[in-house]
């Protein structure tokens, strides 16, 4: 499906080749980690133990769908579970885990590499009763995705600080696989105690949605004013029915720019792509994309290389974008760099998704 949207007076034109990938009704892209069939046991780990501090880390040699973005954790509750809804206080954070789950520490800190993005917000929430129409009924979309790298062992953690019965024990009964591909660690007397018990080779059956809304910057740009390069790079990521940000940093502030957006980086028409535009005068600069809307700004910020500027770009909420690829390059004001004060930042490519 074609789109050409324009509009005047700051708003942005938004052209979109794209093709059906997800209509509306069918399930979103997801994985489980344990896959398969591991034998499986039952517990109440970790919301129905009161006050909790919960760690899981799942093996990357089972995540097998890349870099995505997940926006949803989900638990599948066990066949045999039956337990009225609860609201606890609750929040879930994840990142890359230092450590497999072959050898996951009992103490918490050890096992994060990084920092924690914190994807549900600490609020109440409420639980759903068991044991539900089946399948992961136990589900917590996130406040902002989180960009899994693909590669990296995962891990996310779960802290309960109360419930709805006085931080009390109660049943909730889940399914917890056996397997190689999981390990945790768990505290259930303060969700922020320092350590606790581990049980190595099992782990929560756990579900995750994800899109793969990404922003990649490739290319080079060339010497502008003062010789800095400006360079391209993004705020939010171009997810369908959401706003994202296209920024140039590395100039000086008030200069006039120009966003470039394109559906191709190979051609422009009859134009082979990139395109050298040395012989043009612009020493060092290439174009990546082709130039389908132009985006006019001025940088804000002082003088020297601390300027920017941006355009905020809406992406209809329309699931048949999926998988579309724009492209972005800017074109700025670069006084006193002949022949044309101009220069180029290096270009990204933008894939939309959920």
């Amino acid at each position: 499906m074609n789109l050409l949207k324009t509009a005047a007076c700051g708003a942005w034109g938004l052209f979109l080749f794209a093709f059906p990938s997800l209509l509306e009704g069918q399930t979103p892209p997801n994985f489980v980690v344990p896959s398969g069939n591991p034998p499986l046991r039952r517990t109440s780990e970790p919301f129905g133990k009161g006050l909790a501090r919960y760690q899981q880390v799942l093996s990357a040699q089972d995540i097998k769908v890349g870099a995505v973005n997940i926006k949803l954790i989900g638990f599948r509750p066990n066949k045999y579970s039956s337990s009225t809804a609860h609201k606890l206080d609750m929040e879930i954070k994840m990142g890359n885990s230092a450590k497999t789950p072959a050898v996951l520490s009992t103490t918490f800190a050890q096992n994060v590499s990084g920092v924690l993005s914190t994807v549900v917000k600490r609020r109440k929430i409420s639980l759903p009763a068991l044991p539900g129409p089946g399948g992961f009924t136990v589900k917590f979309p996130f406040d902002a995705p989180y960009q899994y790298n693909g590669k990296s062992d995962l891990l996310y953690e779960i802290r309960v600080w109360g419930n709805d019965i006085g931080n009390k024990p109660f049943f909730y009964d889940l399914d917890l696989a056996f397997s190689r591909y999981v390990s945790y660690v768990a505290n259930y007397t303060s969700p922020v105690a320092a350590s606790g018990f581990r049980q190595i080779g099992q782990g929560l059956v756990t579900y995750f949605e994800y899109g793969k809304a990404t922003f990649t910057p490739f290319g080079t740009g060339c010497k502008g004013e003062k010789g800095y390069v400006p360079a391209i790079s993004n705020l939010g990521l171009p997810r369908i029915g959401h706003v994202f940000q296209v920024h140039v940093i590395n100039l000086p502030g008030l200069r006039n720019i120009w966003l470039f957006a394109g559906k191709s980086k190979t051609s422009w028409g009859k134009l082979p792509l990139p395109f050298d535009l040395a012989p043009l005068g612009f020493t060092g600069c290439k174009l990546y994309t082709d130039v389908i809307f132009v985006f006019p700004r001025q940088t804000a910020g002082g003088g020297g290389n601390t300027g920017y500027g941006f355009v905020t770009l809406s992406i209809p909420a329309f699931p048949g974008f999926a998988g579309t690829k724009l492209y972005f390059q800017w074109m700025v004001e670069a006084r006193s760099v002949p022949p044309w004060n101009l220069a180029f930042s290096n270009a990204a490519e933008a894939r939309l998704d959920i």
